[in-house]
Protein backbone atom coordinates (compact mmCIF):
# COMPACT_ATOMS: atom_id res chain seq x y z
CA UNK A 1 0.00 0.00 0.00
CA UNK A 2 2.84 2.33 0.89
CA UNK A 3 4.55 1.56 -2.42
CA UNK A 4 1.28 2.34 -4.24
CA UNK A 5 1.05 5.74 -2.52
CA UNK A 6 4.66 6.49 -3.38
CA UNK A 7 3.98 5.65 -7.02
CA UNK A 8 0.96 7.97 -7.13
CA UNK A 9 2.97 10.71 -5.44
CA UNK A 10 5.80 10.44 -8.00
CA UNK A 11 3.27 10.36 -10.83
CA UNK A 12 1.61 13.56 -9.59
CA UNK A 13 5.03 15.23 -9.22
CA UNK A 14 5.85 14.32 -12.82
CA UNK A 15 2.56 15.80 -14.02
CA UNK A 16 3.26 19.02 -12.12
CA UNK A 17 6.74 19.28 -13.64
CA UNK A 18 5.41 18.63 -17.17
CA UNK A 19 2.63 21.19 -16.70
CA UNK A 20 5.11 23.75 -15.35
CA UNK A 21 7.41 23.24 -18.31
CA UNK A 22 4.44 23.53 -20.69
CA UNK A 23 3.21 26.74 -19.05
CA UNK A 24 6.73 28.18 -18.95
CA UNK A 25 7.19 27.32 -22.62
CA UNK A 26 3.90 29.02 -23.53
CA UNK A 27 4.79 32.13 -21.54
CA UNK A 28 8.32 32.27 -23.00
CA UNK A 29 6.95 31.73 -26.47
CA UNK A 30 4.46 34.55 -25.97
CA UNK A 31 7.16 36.85 -24.59
CA UNK A 32 9.22 36.24 -27.68
CA UNK A 33 6.51 36.37 -30.31
CA UNK A 34 3.73 38.73 -29.11
CA UNK A 35 4.80 42.30 -29.89
CA UNK A 36 3.25 45.71 -30.34
CA UNK A 37 3.13 46.59 -34.02
CA UNK A 38 1.45 50.04 -34.08
CA UNK A 39 0.15 52.47 -31.47
CA UNK A 40 -1.83 55.66 -32.11
CA UNK A 41 -2.07 58.06 -29.17
CA UNK A 42 -4.78 60.69 -28.97
CA UNK A 43 -5.98 60.15 -32.53
CA UNK A 44 -4.45 63.35 -33.84
CA UNK A 45 -5.79 66.89 -34.11
CA UNK A 46 -9.57 67.06 -33.92
CA UNK A 47 -9.90 63.29 -33.25
CA UNK A 48 -8.92 62.83 -29.57
CA UNK A 49 -10.71 59.51 -29.19
CA UNK A 50 -9.30 57.71 -32.25
CA UNK A 51 -6.80 55.55 -30.38
CA UNK A 52 -5.71 52.05 -31.31
CA UNK A 53 -3.07 49.44 -30.45
CA UNK A 54 -2.08 46.60 -32.79
CA UNK A 55 -0.40 43.38 -31.60
CA UNK A 56 1.35 40.88 -33.91
CA UNK A 57 1.86 37.13 -33.40
CA UNK A 58 5.25 36.26 -34.83
CA UNK A 59 5.02 32.59 -33.89
CA UNK A 60 4.21 29.81 -36.38
CA UNK A 61 1.29 28.64 -34.23
CA UNK A 62 -1.81 30.44 -32.81
CA UNK A 63 -1.42 32.18 -29.43
CA UNK A 64 -4.34 32.35 -26.96
CA UNK A 65 -4.81 35.78 -25.30
CA UNK A 66 -6.81 34.34 -22.40
CA UNK A 67 -5.23 35.61 -19.19
CA UNK A 68 -3.49 38.56 -20.90
CA UNK A 69 -4.11 42.18 -20.00
CA UNK A 70 -3.53 45.41 -21.96
CA UNK A 71 -2.69 48.15 -19.44
CA UNK A 72 -1.55 51.79 -19.27
CA UNK A 73 0.05 54.16 -16.76
CA UNK A 74 0.14 57.93 -16.68
CA UNK A 75 3.38 59.84 -16.19
CA UNK A 76 3.31 59.79 -12.36
CA UNK A 77 1.25 56.62 -11.79
CA UNK A 78 2.65 53.56 -10.01
CA UNK A 79 -0.31 51.26 -10.71
CA UNK A 80 -1.83 49.79 -13.87
CA UNK A 81 -5.06 50.94 -15.47
CA UNK A 82 -6.56 48.14 -17.53
CA UNK A 83 -7.45 49.00 -21.10
CA UNK A 84 -8.60 45.47 -22.01
CA UNK A 85 -8.37 42.07 -20.29
CA UNK A 86 -9.12 38.72 -21.95
CA UNK A 87 -11.02 36.20 -19.84
CA UNK A 88 -12.16 33.91 -22.65
CA UNK A 89 -10.25 32.01 -25.31
CA UNK A 90 -9.09 34.46 -27.99
CA UNK A 91 -6.73 33.09 -30.63
CA UNK A 92 -4.30 35.20 -32.67
CA UNK A 93 -3.34 33.35 -35.86
CA UNK A 94 0.32 32.87 -36.89
CA UNK A 95 1.89 35.98 -38.49
CA UNK A 96 -1.37 37.87 -37.92
CA UNK A 97 -2.40 41.16 -36.28
CA UNK A 98 -4.88 41.79 -33.47
CA UNK A 99 -6.16 45.35 -32.94
CA UNK A 100 -7.74 47.10 -29.98
CA UNK A 101 -9.42 50.47 -30.60
CA UNK A 102 -11.42 53.13 -28.75
CA UNK A 103 -15.13 52.41 -29.20
CA UNK A 104 -16.23 56.07 -29.03
CA UNK A 105 -17.75 57.75 -32.09
CA UNK A 106 -17.78 54.48 -34.04
CA UNK A 107 -14.00 54.56 -34.59
CA UNK A 108 -13.48 50.85 -33.76
CA UNK A 109 -16.08 49.87 -36.35
CA UNK A 110 -14.63 52.08 -39.07
CA UNK A 111 -11.18 50.53 -38.77
CA UNK A 112 -12.60 47.00 -38.21
CA UNK A 113 -10.88 46.52 -34.83
CA UNK A 114 -10.88 43.03 -33.29
CA UNK A 115 -11.90 44.36 -29.88
CA UNK A 116 -12.79 47.78 -28.39
CA UNK A 117 -13.38 49.52 -25.03
CA UNK A 118 -14.11 53.08 -23.93
CA UNK A 119 -10.60 53.59 -22.54
CA UNK A 120 -8.37 56.22 -24.16
CA UNK A 121 -4.59 56.57 -24.35
CA UNK A 122 -2.53 59.75 -24.53
CA UNK A 123 1.03 60.52 -25.57
CA UNK A 124 2.12 60.61 -21.93
CA UNK A 125 0.92 57.04 -21.25
CA UNK A 126 3.12 54.02 -20.90
CA UNK A 127 1.56 50.94 -22.54
CA UNK A 128 2.21 47.30 -21.59
CA UNK A 129 0.90 43.83 -22.44
CA UNK A 130 0.85 41.71 -19.27
CA UNK A 131 0.21 38.03 -18.64
CA UNK A 132 -1.53 37.85 -15.23
CA UNK A 133 -2.76 40.33 -12.67
CA UNK A 134 -2.50 44.11 -12.73
CA UNK A 135 0.82 45.37 -11.34
CA UNK A 136 2.10 41.79 -10.96
CA UNK A 137 1.76 39.94 -14.26
CA UNK A 138 4.72 39.29 -16.56
CA UNK A 139 5.30 42.14 -19.02
CA UNK A 140 5.31 40.63 -22.52
CA UNK A 141 5.99 43.91 -24.38
CA UNK A 142 5.88 47.61 -23.55
CA UNK A 143 6.26 51.14 -24.93
CA UNK A 144 7.42 54.14 -22.82
CA UNK A 145 7.43 51.83 -19.80
CA UNK A 146 9.73 51.07 -16.94
CA UNK A 147 9.31 49.32 -13.59
CA UNK A 148 7.41 51.50 -11.13
CA UNK A 149 5.95 53.85 -13.74
CA UNK A 150 6.48 55.34 -17.17
CA UNK A 151 9.87 56.58 -18.31
CA UNK A 152 10.89 60.00 -17.06
CA UNK A 153 9.80 63.02 -19.07
CA UNK A 154 12.41 65.27 -20.63
CA UNK A 155 11.91 69.04 -20.18
CA UNK A 156 10.73 70.71 -23.38
CA UNK A 157 13.78 73.00 -23.36
CA UNK A 158 16.13 69.98 -23.55
CA UNK A 159 14.33 68.24 -26.40
CA UNK A 160 16.40 67.54 -29.55
CA UNK A 161 19.32 69.69 -28.32
CA UNK A 162 22.47 68.55 -30.15
CA UNK A 163 20.82 65.40 -31.61
CA UNK A 164 21.36 64.49 -35.25
CA UNK A 165 19.54 61.42 -36.62
CA UNK A 166 20.64 59.61 -39.78
CA UNK A 167 18.46 57.01 -41.52
CA UNK A 168 18.23 55.43 -44.95
CA UNK A 169 16.58 57.69 -47.53
CA UNK A 170 14.22 54.92 -48.61
CA UNK A 171 12.71 52.48 -46.09
CA UNK A 172 10.71 49.45 -47.27
CA UNK A 173 8.66 46.73 -45.51
CA UNK A 174 10.56 43.60 -44.47
CA UNK A 175 13.91 45.20 -45.35
CA UNK A 176 16.34 46.24 -42.63
CA UNK A 177 16.87 50.01 -42.45
CA UNK A 178 19.91 51.66 -40.84
CA UNK A 179 19.61 54.13 -37.96
CA UNK A 180 22.34 56.23 -36.35
CA UNK A 181 22.23 59.02 -33.76
CA UNK A 182 24.95 61.61 -33.17
CA UNK A 183 24.82 63.58 -29.91
CA UNK A 184 27.12 66.58 -29.34
CA UNK A 185 27.06 66.15 -25.56
CA UNK A 186 27.81 62.40 -25.55
CA UNK A 187 30.09 60.98 -22.84
CA UNK A 188 30.99 57.47 -21.68
CA UNK A 189 27.83 57.55 -19.52
CA UNK A 190 25.49 58.41 -22.41
CA UNK A 191 22.76 55.88 -23.17
CA UNK A 192 20.43 55.73 -26.17
CA UNK A 193 16.87 54.46 -26.55
CA UNK A 194 15.26 54.19 -29.98
CA UNK A 195 11.48 53.95 -30.25
CA UNK A 196 10.69 53.03 -33.86
CA UNK A 197 6.98 53.75 -33.57
CA UNK A 198 5.90 50.15 -34.14
CA UNK A 199 6.40 48.92 -30.57
CA UNK A 200 10.04 47.98 -31.00
CA UNK A 201 13.12 49.51 -29.44
CA UNK A 202 16.89 49.48 -29.62
CA UNK A 203 19.54 50.64 -27.16
CA UNK A 204 22.48 51.06 -29.52
CA UNK A 205 23.85 54.28 -30.97
CA UNK A 206 23.96 52.64 -34.41
CA UNK A 207 21.33 50.01 -35.15
CA UNK A 208 19.04 48.38 -37.73
CA UNK A 209 15.32 47.87 -37.75
CA UNK A 210 12.82 46.14 -40.03
CA UNK A 211 9.21 47.33 -40.39
CA UNK A 212 6.57 44.77 -41.27
CA UNK A 213 4.06 47.09 -42.93
CA UNK A 214 3.87 50.23 -45.01
CA UNK A 215 2.78 53.53 -43.47
CA UNK A 216 3.98 56.56 -41.53
CA UNK A 217 5.56 55.97 -38.12
CA UNK A 218 6.15 58.43 -35.26
CA UNK A 219 9.59 57.46 -33.94
CA UNK A 220 11.97 58.96 -31.41
CA UNK A 221 15.42 58.63 -29.87
CA UNK A 222 16.01 59.43 -26.19
CA UNK A 223 19.39 60.40 -24.70
CA UNK A 224 20.18 59.75 -21.03
CA UNK A 225 23.30 59.90 -18.91
CA UNK A 226 25.11 63.06 -17.85
CA UNK A 227 22.53 64.97 -19.87
CA UNK A 228 19.06 64.13 -21.17
CA UNK A 229 17.47 64.93 -24.51
CA UNK A 230 14.87 63.52 -26.87
CA UNK A 231 14.14 63.95 -30.56
CA UNK A 232 10.93 62.89 -32.28
CA UNK A 233 10.81 62.25 -35.99
CA UNK A 234 8.44 60.81 -38.56
CA UNK A 235 9.40 58.33 -41.22
CA UNK A 236 7.49 56.68 -44.01
CA UNK A 237 7.75 53.02 -44.98
CA UNK A 238 6.99 52.67 -48.69
CA UNK A 239 6.23 49.75 -50.94
CA UNK A 240 9.40 48.46 -52.63
CA UNK A 241 9.44 48.99 -56.40
CA UNK A 242 12.11 46.71 -57.79
CA UNK A 243 14.29 48.35 -60.48
CA UNK A 244 14.50 46.77 -63.93
CA UNK A 245 17.29 44.23 -63.52
CA UNK A 246 17.57 40.73 -64.90
CA UNK A 247 19.96 37.80 -65.16
CA UNK A 248 21.19 37.39 -68.74
CA UNK A 249 23.67 34.50 -68.47
CA UNK A 250 24.80 31.69 -66.12
CA UNK A 251 28.07 29.71 -66.18
CA UNK A 252 27.65 26.71 -63.81
CA UNK A 253 30.70 24.71 -64.98
CA UNK A 254 33.69 27.03 -65.48
CA UNK A 255 36.99 25.64 -66.62
CA UNK A 256 39.02 24.51 -63.62
CA UNK A 257 37.54 24.83 -60.13
CA UNK A 258 33.80 25.39 -59.64
CA UNK A 259 34.60 28.38 -57.43
CA UNK A 260 34.70 30.37 -60.65
CA UNK A 261 30.94 30.03 -61.23
CA UNK A 262 29.34 33.34 -62.15
CA UNK A 263 26.09 35.05 -63.13
CA UNK A 264 25.70 38.04 -65.45
CA UNK A 265 23.16 40.66 -64.31
CA UNK A 266 21.99 43.54 -66.50
CA UNK A 267 20.66 46.90 -65.30
CA UNK A 268 17.88 47.97 -67.67
CA UNK A 269 16.80 50.99 -65.62
CA UNK A 270 17.73 54.61 -66.32
CA UNK A 271 20.02 55.04 -63.30
CA UNK A 272 22.69 53.08 -61.50
CA UNK A 273 21.53 50.65 -58.82
CA UNK A 274 23.09 48.86 -55.86
CA UNK A 275 22.02 45.24 -55.31
CA UNK A 276 23.25 45.19 -51.70
CA UNK A 277 20.82 43.05 -49.62
CA UNK A 278 19.35 41.45 -52.74
CA UNK A 279 19.90 37.69 -52.96
CA UNK A 280 20.37 34.72 -55.25
CA UNK A 281 18.29 31.68 -54.26
CA UNK A 282 19.37 28.30 -55.66
CA UNK A 283 18.39 24.66 -55.29
CA UNK A 284 15.93 22.19 -56.79
CA UNK A 285 13.28 20.91 -54.40
CA UNK A 286 14.16 23.56 -51.82
CA UNK A 287 15.73 26.93 -52.63
CA UNK A 288 18.32 28.42 -50.29
CA UNK A 289 18.83 32.17 -50.08
CA UNK A 290 22.31 33.65 -50.65
CA UNK A 291 22.32 37.39 -49.82
CA UNK A 292 24.52 39.91 -51.62
CA UNK A 293 26.41 41.15 -48.56
CA UNK A 294 28.64 43.74 -50.26
CA UNK A 295 27.98 46.75 -52.46
CA UNK A 296 27.23 45.58 -55.99
CA UNK A 297 26.69 48.70 -58.09
CA UNK A 298 25.60 48.35 -61.73
CA UNK A 299 25.61 51.44 -63.95
CA UNK A 300 22.75 52.33 -66.30
CA UNK A 301 22.60 49.81 -69.15
CA UNK A 302 25.62 47.88 -67.82
CA UNK A 303 25.94 44.10 -67.48
CA UNK A 304 28.08 42.99 -64.54
CA UNK A 305 29.48 39.66 -63.35
CA UNK A 306 28.30 38.39 -59.94
CA UNK A 307 30.70 35.87 -58.35
CA UNK A 308 30.89 33.89 -55.12
CA UNK A 309 33.03 36.64 -53.58
CA UNK A 310 29.87 38.77 -53.40
CA UNK A 311 27.15 36.12 -52.91
CA UNK A 312 27.83 32.53 -51.80
CA UNK A 313 25.45 30.92 -54.31
CA UNK A 314 25.87 27.40 -55.74
CA UNK A 315 25.15 26.27 -59.32
CA UNK A 316 24.78 22.53 -59.82
CA UNK A 317 26.39 21.02 -62.94
CA UNK A 318 23.29 18.90 -63.60
CA UNK A 319 20.15 20.85 -62.68
CA UNK A 320 19.29 23.99 -60.72
CA UNK A 321 16.42 26.35 -60.04
CA UNK A 322 17.50 29.94 -59.52
CA UNK A 323 15.75 33.12 -58.41
CA UNK A 324 16.86 36.75 -58.28
CA UNK A 325 15.20 38.20 -55.16
CA UNK A 326 14.72 41.72 -53.82
CA UNK A 327 15.65 42.54 -50.20
CA UNK A 328 12.02 41.93 -49.23
CA UNK A 329 12.27 38.36 -50.58
CA UNK A 330 10.18 38.93 -53.71
CA UNK A 331 11.41 36.94 -56.73
CA UNK A 332 11.80 39.26 -59.74
CA UNK A 333 13.16 36.48 -61.99
CA UNK A 334 12.98 32.69 -61.99
CA UNK A 335 15.26 30.42 -64.07
CA UNK A 336 15.84 26.67 -64.20
CA UNK A 337 17.89 24.19 -66.22
CA UNK A 338 18.16 20.39 -66.33
CA UNK A 339 21.11 18.78 -68.13
CA UNK A 340 20.94 15.37 -66.50
CA UNK A 341 21.04 13.59 -69.87
CA UNK A 342 23.50 15.97 -71.53
CA UNK A 343 26.57 16.91 -69.53
CA UNK A 344 27.42 20.61 -69.34
CA UNK A 345 30.75 21.34 -71.01
CA UNK A 346 33.39 23.51 -69.38
CA UNK A 347 32.66 27.23 -69.83
CA UNK A 348 29.35 26.43 -71.52
CA UNK A 349 26.98 29.40 -71.13
CA UNK A 350 23.26 29.31 -70.40
CA UNK A 351 22.05 32.66 -71.73
CA UNK A 352 18.91 34.40 -72.87
CA UNK A 353 18.36 35.09 -76.56
CA UNK A 354 15.27 37.20 -77.05
CA UNK A 355 12.74 35.50 -74.79
CA UNK A 356 14.32 32.05 -74.95
CA UNK A 357 17.10 30.59 -72.81
CA UNK A 358 19.63 28.43 -74.66
CA UNK A 359 22.99 26.75 -74.11
CA UNK A 360 25.96 28.04 -76.09
CA UNK A 361 29.33 26.36 -76.26
CA UNK A 362 32.38 28.35 -75.14
CA UNK A 363 34.00 30.48 -77.87
CA UNK A 364 37.22 29.12 -79.37
CA UNK A 365 40.32 31.26 -79.85
CA UNK A 366 41.23 31.20 -83.55
CA UNK A 367 43.87 33.91 -83.39
CA UNK A 368 46.65 31.64 -82.18
CA UNK A 369 47.08 28.13 -83.55
CA UNK A 370 48.43 25.55 -81.07
CA UNK A 371 51.95 24.30 -81.69
CA UNK A 372 50.89 20.66 -81.82
CA UNK A 373 48.36 21.54 -84.52
CA UNK A 374 51.10 23.13 -86.60
CA UNK A 375 53.20 20.00 -86.25
CA UNK A 376 50.29 17.80 -87.29
CA UNK A 377 49.66 19.96 -90.34
CA UNK A 378 53.32 19.63 -91.28
CA UNK A 379 53.11 15.85 -90.96
CA UNK A 380 49.95 15.72 -93.07
CA UNK A 381 51.49 17.90 -95.85
CA UNK A 382 55.25 17.11 -95.93
CA UNK A 383 57.41 19.36 -98.18
CA UNK A 384 60.95 18.29 -99.07
CA UNK A 385 63.86 20.68 -98.41
CA UNK A 386 64.71 20.79 -102.13
CA UNK A 387 61.14 21.79 -103.04
CA UNK A 388 61.14 24.45 -100.34
CA UNK A 389 64.50 25.80 -101.58
CA UNK A 390 63.23 25.82 -105.13
CA UNK A 391 60.09 27.72 -104.09
CA UNK A 392 62.08 30.28 -102.13
CA UNK A 393 64.53 30.69 -105.04
CA UNK A 394 61.69 31.27 -107.50
CA UNK A 395 60.05 33.81 -105.16
CA UNK A 396 63.31 35.75 -104.80
CA UNK A 397 64.54 35.43 -108.40
CA UNK A 398 63.10 38.77 -109.49
CA UNK A 399 64.65 40.60 -106.53
CA UNK A 400 68.03 38.88 -107.11
CA UNK A 401 68.05 39.92 -110.73
CA UNK A 402 67.62 43.58 -109.76
CA UNK A 403 70.57 43.50 -107.30
CA UNK A 404 72.91 41.23 -109.38
CA UNK A 405 76.19 42.72 -110.79
CA UNK A 406 77.04 41.04 -114.15
CA UNK A 407 80.78 40.75 -115.05
CA UNK A 408 81.61 40.64 -118.81
CA UNK A 409 83.00 37.33 -120.11
CA UNK A 410 86.16 39.10 -121.47
CA UNK A 411 87.16 40.19 -117.92
CA UNK A 412 86.62 36.65 -116.58
CA UNK A 413 88.87 35.14 -119.33
CA UNK A 414 91.64 37.73 -118.71
CA UNK A 415 91.65 37.04 -114.96
CA UNK A 416 92.03 33.26 -115.17
CA UNK A 417 95.16 32.13 -113.23
CA UNK A 418 95.82 35.58 -111.71
CA UNK A 419 95.35 37.09 -108.27
CA UNK A 420 92.35 39.38 -107.97
CA UNK A 421 93.07 42.45 -105.85
CA UNK A 422 90.58 43.36 -103.19
CA UNK A 423 90.54 46.97 -101.96
CA UNK A 424 89.35 45.91 -98.48
CA UNK A 425 92.23 43.43 -98.11
CA UNK A 426 94.82 46.00 -99.27
CA UNK A 427 93.55 48.43 -96.63
CA UNK A 428 93.81 45.80 -93.87
CA UNK A 429 97.39 44.95 -94.94
CA UNK A 430 98.51 48.59 -94.79
CA UNK A 431 96.95 49.07 -91.37
CA UNK A 432 98.70 45.99 -89.99
CA UNK A 433 102.15 47.27 -91.14
CA UNK A 434 101.56 50.68 -89.59
CA UNK A 435 100.54 49.12 -86.28
CA UNK A 436 103.66 46.94 -86.03
CA UNK A 437 106.07 49.84 -86.79
CA UNK A 438 104.33 52.39 -84.60
CA UNK A 439 106.83 54.44 -82.47
CA UNK A 440 109.97 52.75 -83.96
CA UNK A 441 112.56 53.46 -86.65
CA UNK A 442 112.35 49.92 -88.02
CA UNK A 443 111.30 49.55 -91.61
CA UNK A 444 108.74 46.79 -91.99
CA UNK A 445 108.60 44.54 -95.07
CA UNK A 446 106.05 45.61 -97.63
CA UNK A 447 105.38 42.22 -99.22
CA UNK A 448 103.34 40.06 -96.85
CA UNK A 449 101.90 36.72 -97.92
CA UNK A 450 98.85 37.27 -100.07
CA UNK A 451 96.07 34.94 -98.96
CA UNK A 452 93.39 36.33 -101.20
CA UNK A 453 91.20 34.15 -103.31
CA UNK A 454 92.35 33.42 -106.84
CA UNK A 455 89.96 33.22 -109.73
CA UNK A 456 90.22 29.82 -111.41
CA UNK A 457 87.70 29.81 -114.13
CA UNK A 458 84.17 29.84 -112.86
CA UNK A 459 84.72 29.39 -109.07
CA UNK A 460 86.89 30.92 -106.34
CA UNK A 461 89.32 28.99 -104.17
CA UNK A 462 91.15 30.28 -101.12
CA UNK A 463 94.92 29.54 -101.29
CA UNK A 464 97.04 28.97 -98.15
CA UNK A 465 100.80 28.34 -97.71
CA UNK A 466 102.02 24.84 -97.01
CA UNK A 467 102.63 23.70 -93.41
CA UNK A 468 106.08 24.93 -92.27
CA UNK A 469 108.76 22.62 -90.89
CA UNK A 470 109.15 22.67 -87.11
CA UNK A 471 112.65 24.22 -87.32
CA UNK A 472 111.28 27.15 -89.32
CA UNK A 473 108.45 27.56 -86.83
CA UNK A 474 110.93 27.63 -83.92
CA UNK A 475 113.22 30.20 -85.60
CA UNK A 476 110.18 32.28 -86.49
CA UNK A 477 109.04 32.27 -82.84
CA UNK A 478 112.49 33.44 -81.70
CA UNK A 479 112.46 36.21 -84.26
CA UNK A 480 109.08 37.41 -82.97
CA UNK A 481 110.42 37.51 -79.41
CA UNK A 482 113.54 39.46 -80.47
CA UNK A 483 111.40 41.88 -82.47
CA UNK A 484 109.08 42.44 -79.49
CA UNK A 485 112.07 43.11 -77.22
CA UNK A 486 113.61 45.64 -79.64
CA UNK A 487 110.31 47.48 -79.91
CA UNK A 488 109.95 47.65 -76.12
CA UNK A 489 113.52 49.03 -75.69
CA UNK A 490 113.04 51.63 -78.40
CA UNK A 491 109.83 52.81 -76.82
CA UNK A 492 111.55 53.30 -73.45
CA UNK A 493 114.42 55.42 -74.93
Amino acid sequence: MKNKNKGEFYFLCALVVIASVFIFFKISRAETNLKFSKIQYGGGEGRPDEDFITIINRFSEPINLKGYRLVKRSAKATHDTTIKSWTADTLVSPDSFYTWANSKNGFAESIKADVSTTQTITEGNGIALRLGKEDEGTIIDSVNWKEGGVEEKIPESDKSAGINIKTDKEIYPNIYANFKVEYSGATSATKYTWNFGDGHKSYKQKTRHKYNNEGKYQASVTIRGDKSAIKNFELEVKDFNAPKVKITAIVPNPKGKDSGEYILIQNKSKKKINLLNWSIATGWKNLYNHPIKKDFVIKKGETKKLTKKISLFTLNNTKTKLELRTPSGEAVQKIKYNRKKDKIEEDEIFEISGKKWEWNKPPTDTKKEPENKKINNAAENPISSSEKLKAETENNSEENKKNMIITPQSEIDAAIGKFTKNSRWEGKKSAQLQLIAYGTNISMPTNLPNNQGMVLGIYAEKKFEKEKHWTKKLSGDWWKKINFGLNWCLNKI
